[in-house]
């Protein structure tokens, strides 16, 4: 039996993805994002033919049953000044205007915001220890794939959803208010046997974010391999953005890395004993000067005297006086009893200190530099539709037997086949491929200022449509009717001799 949930005759589905809220590249788009779901609100539902094919578009839209984040929503990857609550703080208000619609809100990762779907292997693993009272808020859904239990999204509801949208089973039974995180694609791909997807009008529909088109999957292999997630982008992005870095002056960055680089070629340098020497005066007296601030800072600054720092401060004095006495008394009785000695332990405490400076900060921060440019030669940003659909798409990849294909990831608002004259044209055509794929586009402005596209959904067919932030409208630009993806279908399906 297919895995199908259906969308009833009188709601429609919405799809955005790539708004990279939090990120550097537009700093506008929660804002435009959010005059858009007020029209909503607001009961704007009214929509503007503007395109090819769209005489089969429709007028108003349908109050949205789902809403699907397509991936990308927020930029943990690359957030502006490496500062990840920049991401949080952009998305604060979308996210409960999106809310207040009343209706599911299902969140698919993409490669941007992968860590939003860490939350459901912690849920998972927590299950046997939390309260009685998550049980009631959150719930995994699992699946099997290589013979291996796979929790595959987990779903959050508010306001009792759970409590009067269940079935005997703990099942859920179209329940409103529920936000589902979903990983990578939606439905799960791996749950019920023959997954079809969404359906709505006959016509099903599965949603990928895009990032499985990329030339490069090794990260995922791996992953798929040890049964866990394994990012090393992702790992090195959570050491740029850590608050010790972001706390740091950039130039103060950029000295110390020289320092600790220098530090640590004249420790692997076997010539270099003065150098060594020279380098372990240079940390005592560092180590001094810092015990020597501490001292003025907790204990004889003005602050200090009048009592304006916390309790905590005090031990923090006596941590710098020690500090002080210890490296004045070990330099005094290296100079009675020789230097090359102490001053060699210095350098040892120096070469350790450049090394995790520049395994914990130095490379973080340079990777967090040249990554997009990197990663840019490797990834399907910027690929036609169609040149996916032809060079990227595979069986192993697309497990679904749904007729459209909706998906995101490289800021490309267009379909294959572009229109429905293509969509009944079937040479070249693969029948074990979707009939109709459908590209989200972007909330990213770029030149051309034609961005902000999402994809809608109902019985009667998809479109892609447009936000207009000036006008106050919302514009189709391509529209292909359910019948016509029903019969394209059976055509591709069906040999012609």
């Amino acid at each position: 039996m297919a895995a199908t949930e259906s969308i009833p005759v009188d709601e429609s589905v919405l799809i955005f993805s790539d708004l990279h809220l939090g990120g550097a590249d537009d700093t506008q788009t929660a804002c435009r994002f959010c005059r858009f779901l007020d029209h909503l609100l607001k009961g704007h539902r009214d929509v503007v033919p503007c395109g090819m094919d769209t005489g089969t578009s429709p007028t108003v839209m349908r109050p949205p049953s789902r809403v699907i984040l397509l991936g990308d929503i927020l930029e943990l990857w690359d957030p502006r000044a490496q500062d990840r609550h920049s991401a949080l703080l952009d998305a604060l208000v979308p996210l409960l205007k999106l809310r207040e619609l009343g209706c599911t809100i299902v969140y698919v990762t993409g490669n941007h915001d992968e860590d939003v779907g860490e939350l459901v292997d912690t849920v998972d693993t927590a299950g046997s220890t939390r309260a009685a009272a998550w049980r009631e808020v959150y719930r995994v859904f699992s699946g099997h794939e290589d013979g291996r239990r796979v929790p595959e999204s987990l779903k959050i509801a508010w306001n009792d959803a759970y409590r009067v949208n269940t079935t005997k089973n703990g099942m859920v039974v179209n329940a409103r208010d529920i936000l589902e995180i979903s990983p990578r694609h939606y439905p799960a791909a791996t749950t019920g046997g023959d997954v079809m997807g969404l359906e709505a009008g006959g016509v099903h529909y599965a949603f990928f974010h895009g990032q499985q088109f990329d030339n490069e999957q090794y990260t995922y292999a791996i992953s798929r391999a040890i049964g866990r997630r394994f990012d090393l982008v992702d790992s090195m992005e959570d050491l740029a953005c850590c608050s010790i870095i972001r706390n740091t002056d950039w130039r103060m960055r950029i000295v110390l890395s020289l320092v600790a680089f220098a530090v640590s070629a004249i420790g692997f340098y076997p010539e270099s004993e003065l150098a060594r020497l020279a380098a372990g005066a240079t940390t005592a007296v560092a180590l001094a000067l810092m015990g020597a601030a501490g001292v003025w800072l907790f204990g004889l600054s003005s602050r200090a005297r009048k009592g304006f720092l916390p309790p905590t401060s005090g031990h923090l004095l006596w941590a710098s006086g020690i500090l002080f006495a210890l490296v004045t008394a070990s330099l005094a009785w290296g100079y009675r009893q020789g230097l090359e000695g102490v001053l060699g332990a210095y350098f040892l405490a120096g070469l350790l200190f450049g090394l995790f400076w520049t395994f914990t900060i130095t490379l973080p921060t340079l990777f967090a530099w040249i990554k997009n440019p990197i990663y840019r030669l490797f990834s399907a940003r910027n690929r036609s539709t169609e040149e996916i659909y032809r060079n990227a798409m595979h069986g192993r990849l697309y497990r679904y037997r749904a007729e459209v294909l909706v998906f995101g990831h490289t800021h490309v608002a267009e379909s294959y086949p572009r229109n429905r004259a293509g969509l009944r044209d079937t040479r070249d055509r693969d029948g074990e491929k979707p009939v109709l794929m459908m590209n989200t586009g972007s909330w990213v402005s770029g030149v051309d200022m034609k961005n902000d596209s999402f994809v809608y959904i109902d019985h009667d067919g998809v479109g892609l449509m447009r936000w207009d932030d000036g006008a106050c409208r919302i514009v189709c630009t391509t529209h292909f009717p359910s019948s016509e993806i029903l019969a394209a279908k059976n055509l591709v399906r069906t040999p012609r001799f």
